[in-house]
């Protein structure tokens, strides 16, 4: 509950942080980054006009370290004559779940299928073949698109095991890769994704065509 407890707990919080008081410590901010009118804290709108806040989306900035991203709820306490006497104040940190759905986001986006990419059972493999960087003549990088970026990188697999052309060898480099492939789509060898995904630690980041050739 806030109130009388919450006064009771700032000498300690401010005795934590060299006497600061826990305003500093941690200041909501709107999910934009601005700073609210003190109207628009949870807290005060609970408190002062009975409101229940519920999965409210804010951002706690904390000096010195990163801010975090929170939902908030808060409901006011009444007491038997329906009158106010504090609030019940709870936030719970998403700064992680964020950045993992992100991350998903990123992932998913990459291992989508580009719609000029074959089909069928002659699908032996999946490799990167958008969203990377190659080189470009006389210097620097680009951003690529393209079966034609993907297939080079299942051959220089493929050729690590095939030192000379040989059919027999062939077969057995194919299937040595099989076995390294990350499995998508349905169970077993699918016609969009062949064995699998290969070659995905060769892909060139995209931030690679932001750096400038000397």
């Amino acid at each position: 509950m806030t109130g009388r407890p919450t006064k009771l707990l700032r000498p300690t919080a401010g005795k934590v942080a060299k006497n600061r008081p826990s305003r500093e410590l941690y200041r909501k901010l709107l999910p934009d980054g601005t700073i609210p009118a003190p109207s628009r804290l949870p807290l005060y709108r609970a408190m002062n006009e009975g409101i229940v806040v519920r999965d409210e989306a804010w951002v706690v900035a904390r000096p010195g370290r990163r801010p975090l991203t929170v939902i908030v709820n808060v409901a006011p306490v009444r007491n038997t004559d329906g009158e106010i006497i504090g609030a019940v104040h709870s936030w719970v940190d998403t700064t992680e779940q964020q950045r993992l759905d992100r991350a998903l986001q990123v992932t998913q986006s990459r291992l989508r299928v580009l719609v000029e990419a074959e089909r069928g059972a002659q699908v032996k493999f999946a490799a990167p073949g958008a969203q990377m960087a190659a080189a470009k003549s006389p210097s620097g990088y680009t951003l690529v698109r393209g079966t034609s970026f993907a297939a080079p990188i299942v051959a220089g697999l493929l050729a690590l095991n095939l030192p000379a052309p040989d059919k027999a060898a062939a077969d057995r480099a194919v299937m040595a890769l099989a076995q390294e492939a990350v499995h998508l789509g349905s169970p077993g060898p699918d016609p969009v994704y062949g064995f699998g995904l290969v070659g995905e630690a060769l892909r060139r980041q995209p931030v690679l065509t932001m750096l400038r050739a000397d």
